[in-house]
C-alpha cells in the first residue's frame, strides 16, 4: 500500500492573516528556530510535524519560510509563537519577487 503524499497547499502571495513570511535565523535547540520578519520582529518558531516527517528536508539558517502563528493565549507563558509550515525554494522566491500583491518593502527587507 503506497504512502499518502502530503497535500500541496499553495503559499503564493497573498498569505492568510495568520501566516507570515520570515527569514530563519539561528537554531535554538531541537526543531526550533529564531526567525525575523520584514518588520524586524524576532520570533521563536518550531518545525511543523508534516515537515519533520519529510525525508531529505534540510532547514538552514538564512532560508526563507512561511510560518503560522499560534492563537494568543494570555495565561500561557510559552516562548514558541508559531510553526514553520513551508520552506521557500528558489522558484518560490522568484515568484514572491515578481508578485505585485506582496508589499515591496517586505521583499526588499528580506531579500535585499
Amino acid at each position: 500500500m503506497p504512502r499518502k503524499q502530503p497535500s500541496q497547499q499553495s503559499y503564493a502571495p497573498p498569505l492568510p492573516q495568520s501566516h507570515n513570511l520570515v527569514q530563519l535565523g539561528a537554531p535554538q535547540g531541537s526543531n526550533n528556530f529564531l526567525c525575523k520578519d520584514a518588520l524586524g520582529e524576532e520570533r521563536l518558531v518550531e518545525i511543523s510535524k508534516p515537515l519533520k516527517r519529510m525525508k531529505g528536508l534540510i532547514v538552514m539558517r538564512g532560508d526563507y519560510a512561511v510560518i503560522r502563528l499560534f492563537p494568543i493565549v494570555p495565561e500561557e507563558n510559552s516562548k514558541l509563537v508559531g510553526e514553520i509550515v513551508y520552506i521557500l525554494e528558489k522558484g518560490d522566491v522568484k515568484e514572491w519577487k515578481r508578485a505585485g500583491e506582496c508589499p515591496q518593502t517586505e521583499i526588499r527587507k528580506l531579500w535585499g
